[in-house]
């Protein structure tokens, strides 16, 4: 047993403190029981201070009725560990312990312990406890959300035979607690679901009852996460037509449901009902019409496989449902299209419903379009696709200039102005942009008329009081609106927050890069020099125009600031590329200092390489960005990746699986990466992205901590090489490719390839990649968006992601149906698209014999589709890679009409 405080609990109660550490549970009760409340509520705090290990159960249990007769509700509910509630007592000790004492923890004890249940599985106990206090009457039935959400998540089969009127009630309330009961679709056996059925049997509840509470909960605008255990619920009732009879028209209403799940519920009563006369025609077809514009495939076979029936039981309604089958020639794919086609060709169409088809004919796969137009009564047909459409290629323009005018960042200068925009910053946590700006315009403008202008920014330092960085259990958000805070209260109130391991862990290399800047800002601004800090950007994402650099090392000079060894590297990394010639004539005028001297270098006049490393390694990355500097390798040798050489990421399919990542693809870094001091910057950063293993350097790390924000000041460290950041990207993607964990910050490395300054090179295209195959939504609509904007400004390089898309497709493990949507998804959004699809699956489709992505076929079926749309023949390599895949099932007729259809 140790204790956690400088308090010595043996010292103020030494009999009590031997009977804990003796794990005398008797003992301790008998000894507190001779002591009046008041006593005891003042052994409190010695009890919380009282450490026990795990294993310790017998010490546990005496220590804990101790702190649950001397202590608080919170206490109890608090107690523990980081990994969850540990309270040795059990249910009869809670019991025993109530009556003989009537504690001071029993204050809303029954609420607070279910709420604990709820946010912690160690803590599933705690409903036993509440049941057991219950049932001895020494505290009233739970009425409380919390306790239906406990209850409905708890095993209560064992409570059954003790008080079955108990379990009414909570067990009815779980139909209408959002969250309560949840479905899990990898288990073989729903033990909640057995044991309603079960109470159905020994009549507890009724049939009709149970039926009525899951239509109604499926009513609800819950998710489908949420709704999927009522869903399941009603399969395994297994509902005969008579049972479902009085509840027809709220399952019509259920088709107009958001939710998948619920309206596949829905139609499948529908059916039944049917089939047994129990819904009218009139009824039924509309709600099955808006099934038709759902976008789960499923659903829309389900509602054509109930029109089926109708027009089977009654012919003369074929029109009728063929004006409602033609909302799904919307659909993007394209067998539900032909589902429809084939079924429009069976019913015949009114006039009507042919000139509403003829308007979809440009929707439609390029594979049915002339059939569908035929039985519209299209006069002509379709007008042939052009094979030369090269003027649908953009341009080789490239990537834009980082000194774009439309890029400058314009300096604050008023002050109304910049307590507005700081006030901007500490809400927007991700606009890195707008962060250097305020942090220039506070280090301009503030230090010189303090206390003056204090009173403007009172609102603004109320809330960095908020976001201070100063709490243990921090979680690792907006830490960029965080650093922000400790600047501003160190520059109004003169205080220096310390930094906290779980705010700045070393793990975290652009947090601790972050952090050292405004470190080193806040003894810069003690100076109270009107000047600008050297490493702030002139435009956006980090640049520094060289020849604003250099008149502004000038203005430091002529005003004798001292600025620290870490801002003049960041400066040197941030400058833009290319040799300035003006910058160079008017750097020469300079004073020769250590950092002049690389400032020449960076800018690529001829300059010795120095003996101040930190400084002339930054100046190679900026002269030489992306490459070997031969000068520095001369003089310095090997130091670690992008120090006098370029790091390199090769990428391979190796053995090594990343944990969460279903893929055997890894990523090592040379040369391997070495611990220098934060000075090397370019360097120090692949700590914590990187680890030795062997000659090489394999992906690890903690880069899941990061947020958005970070994610994105990270990339203003070097701008004008981004290979590091992309390798960080192309790490973080792959190791939750299938979306095994919510990281919603990775969106921020995929939103940075829509910037036109950003070229696409090798890690930046397989970022790109990554993103089109992944699971998250949002992230592959952010990288089908990113794919559209390279390839229009003319910076995408077809071949390389084609290539890349051939190696995904050889390690099995990738979705290719996943890569078919997104670009599918990309042709819909630019006429000029479909050119660009059709390139990448030529190249990607090029295989080695052997075992097949199991998804291949998707792919097989848009290429076909885009060489029909296109009038394009397939390359000779790829048609040959085509003809030689072994594919059984549909894929081997897509394969036979691909081959068929675009000859060369």
């Amino acid at each position: 047993m140790t204790k956690s405080s400088t308090a010595n609990p043996a010292q103020s109660n030494n009999s009590l403190y031997d009977l804990i550490e003796a794990g005398d549970y008797d003992g301790t009760v008998a000894y507190l029981a001779e002591l009046p409340p008041a006593d005891r509520y003042k052994r409190r705090n010695d009890l919380l201070h009282i450490q026990i290990p795990y294993d310790e159960i017998e010490l546990s249990r005496a220590r804990d009725a101790a702190l649950f007769l001397c202590g608080v509700t919170r206490d109890i509910v608090n107690a523990g560990s980081p990994w969850g509630w540990r309270f040795r007592l059990s249910p009869e000790d809670f019991v025993d312990l109530w009556r003989r004492f009537k504690p001071r923890a029993t204050e809303d004890f029954a609420e607070e312990l279910l709420k604990r249940n709820l946010v912690d599985s160690n803590a599933n106990r705690c409903i036993a406890i509440v049941h057991a206090l219950y049932l001895a009457d020494l505290i009233p039935k739970p009425q409380t959300e919390s306790y239906a959400r406990t209850f409905a998540q708890s095993n209560v089969g064992s409570w059954a035979d003790e008080d079955p009127k108990l379990l009414r009630e909570p067990l009815l309330q779980a139909f209408e607690v959002e969250g309560g009961l949840i479905y899990d679709a990898e288990s073989t056996h729903d033990h909640k679901q057995q044991f309603y059925l079960r109470l159905i049997r020994e009549g507890i509840f009724s049939r009709s009852l149970l039926l009525e509470k899951t239509i109604g909960t499926l009513e609800k605008p819950w998710s489908q996460h949420h709704s999927g255990w009522f869903a399941h619920f009603h399969r395994v009732l297994e509902p005969t037509a008579n049972e479902m009879q009085q509840f027809a028209e709220r399952y019509l209403s259920l088709c107009h449901s958001r939710n998948t799940l619920t309206i596949n519920v829905a139609v499948t009563a529908l059916s039944t009902l049917y089939r047994h006369e129990m819904v009218s025609t009139n009824e039924l077809m509309p709600a099955v019409g808006t099934v038709l514009s759902a976008t789960t495939k499923g659903l829309i076979d389900s509602a054509l496989k109930l029109l089926d029936q109708i027009v089977n039981k009654e012919p003369t309604l074929s029109k009728e449902a063929a004006a409602l089958t033609i909302v799904a020639l919307s659909h993007t794919a394209a067998d539900v299209q032909k589902k429809v086609i084939d079924r429009l060709t069976a019913w015949g169409m009114t006039d009507a419903t042919k000139d509403r088809v003829r308007a979809l004919l440009p929707q439609v796969s390029a594979k049915y379009r002339e059939q569908l137009a035929t039985i519209s009564g299209q006069g002509e047909k379709p007008a042939p696709p052009k094979a030369n459409i090269d003027e649908n290629i953009p341009s080789a323009q490239g990537p834009s200039s980082p000194l774009d005018e439309t890029r400058r960042i314009s300096a604050i200068n008023d002050l109304a102005e910049l307590v507005e925009r700081t006030a901007y910053v500490l809400e927007n946590n991700t606009d890195i942009d707008e962060f250097e700006r305020v942090l220039d315009g506070l280090v301009r403008l503030v230090p010189s008329r303090l206390p003056d202008v204090r009173k403007q920014f009172l609102p603004v330092l109320k809330r960095a009081h908020k976001l201070k960085p100063d709490n243990p259990n921090y979680l690792y958000d907006k830490r960029v609106a965080r650093a922000m805070a400790r600047f501003i209260l160190f520059l109004f109130d003169d205080e220096k927050v310390p930094l906290i391991a779980s705010y700045c862990n070393p793990t975290d290399m652009p947090c601790v890069l972050l952090c050292r800047r405004i470190d080193d800002l806040m003894d810069f601004v003690t100076q109270k020099k009107t000047l600008s800090p050297l490493a702030s950007p002139s435009h956006r994402r980090g640049f520094i125009d060289p020849e604003v650099l250099v008149h502004r090392i000038a203005a430091h000079i002529a005003a004798d600031a001292q600025t620290s060894l870490f801002e003049q590297v960041l400066s040197l990394l941030r400058l833009a590329p290319g040799h300035n010639k003006n910058a160079q004539t008017t750097a020469r005028e300079l004073p020769e200092t250590p950092y002049t001297q690389a400032l020449r270098y960076a800018l690529g006049d001829t300059v010795a390489v120095g003996k101040n490393k930190e400084l002339f390694i930054a100046a190679g990355r900026a002269r030489h960005p992306g490459t070997d500097d031969p000068d520095l390798i001369a003089t310095y040798g090997d130091i670690g990746p992008d120090g006098a050489h370029a790091a390199r990421y090769p990428l391979s399919s190796a053995p090594y699986n990343p944990i969460g990542s279903p893929t055997k693809w890894q990523l090592t870094v040379s040369p391997a990466p070495v611990r220098l001091p934060l000075e090397y910057i370019s360097i120090a950063r692949h700590q914590g992205i990187f680890y030795q293993g062997g000659q090489e350097c394999l992906l690890g790390g903690s880069y899941w901590r990061l947020d958005e924000g970070l994610i994105k000041f990270s990339a203003t460290l070097t701008p004008s090489c981004l290979d590091a950041f992309f390798a960080q990207a192309t790490i973080a993607l792959v190791r939750n490719i299938d979306w095994v964990n919510a990281e919603w910050c990775n969106s921020a490395f995929l939103s940075l390839l829509l910037d036109p300054a950003v070229p696409m090179n090798g890690l930046e295209t397989i970022t790109l990649a990554l993103g089109l195959v992944g699971k998250e939504p949002g992230q592959s609509t952010l990288a089908v968006d990113a794919l559209v904007a390279t390839w229009q400004d003319g910076r995408l390089n077809v071949p390389a992601l084609g290539k890349v898309f051939q190696q995904m497709l050889a390690n099995l493990s990738f979705n290719a149906r996943r890569l078919q949507k997104t670009l599918k998804a990309a042709t819909q959004s630019h006429q000029t698209a479909p050119r660009m699809a059709f390139d990448l699956l030529c190249i990607a489709l090029v295989q080695e014999p052997g075992d097949l992505n199991k998804e291949i076929s998707s792919l097989l079926d848009f290429l076909l589709e885009l060489a029909i749309e296109l009038g394009l023949p397939l390359p000779p390599l790829t048609r040959s890679s085509i003809e030689q895949m072994q594919i059984s099932g549909k894929g081997k007729a897509i394969q036979k009409d691909l081959l068929q259809h675009a000859v060369s």
